[in-house]
């Protein structure tokens, strides 16, 4: 009889471990802080260049919504990802109201992101920009910023000019400086195999109760 209470016991503990570990977390490649508000009536494609040291996996394309109160601009900011090797736009996607948000360390806004396919970001150097025209929404300059994520190293904020979207070349400013907006999601994670786990576990319970049924 303790036996069969012991058990109860030990599957339900595991079950509800497995559920608890079995989620599912989506994750900024950056985050940031500080800096002004400001505005601009030229056309630009405001981004940043960085390095992945070891292979990480996107499935969304993001851009910084000052004061969190949605964008002004209703038609939707076009996001892009390039290669540095060959220059190649790897994706993009427009980034509007009804992208979904993801939380910010800062009180000054919150992220938007559009989901795009998963996209396997090798060892190399990319560029991220957006299309901002002018005298839409307040975007940042002089945050500081903040690498959430190992397998990148951050490298310069750029800027390009014209009303199309285009690989931003031009270097903004120095560390802690330059404009800043758009941002990167990883794919969803969990800890992995937790059924296997409580397979296992079961599977050893079910030894035990026979032998201990044969001592009995």
């Amino acid at each position: 009889m303790k036996f069969k209470f012991l058990k109860t016991s030990i599957v339900t503990l595991i079950l509800s471990v497995c559920c608890l570990v079995n989620v599912a977390i989506a994750g900024l490649i950056v985050d940031l802080s500080g800096g002004t508000s400001v505005n601009d009536s030229r056309d630009f494609t405001l981004g940043w260049g960085f390095t992945v040291n070891s292979s990480i996996q996107i499935d969304g394309l993001g851009l910084w919504d000052e004061d969190a109160d949605g964008f002004s601009y209703i038609q939707g900011y076009e996001v892009g990802i390039w290669s540095d090797l060959n220059g190649a736009l790897l994706a993009s996607a427009i980034v509007d109201n009804s992208s979904n948000s993801l939380s910010s360390s800062s009180n000054d806004g919150t992220w938007m992101f559009t989901d795009i396919a998963s996209l396997t970001l090798n060892i190399g150097d990319y560029t991220i920009g957006y299309l901002r025209p002018g005298n839409t929404d307040l975007w940042r300059y002089g945050t500081s910023v903040v690498n959430l994520n190992s397998s990148i190293t951050l490298g310069s904020r750029l800027y390009g000019s014209g009303n199309s979207l285009i690989k931003p070349i031009t270097i903004t400013g120095a560390a802690g400086q330059g404009y800043f907006g758009p941002n990167l999601r990883t794919v969803e994670t969990s800890i992995p195999e937790p059924s296997t786990l409580a397979i296992f576990v079961l599977g050893m319970i079910g030894v035990a109760s026979r032998r201990f049924k044969k001592q009995a």
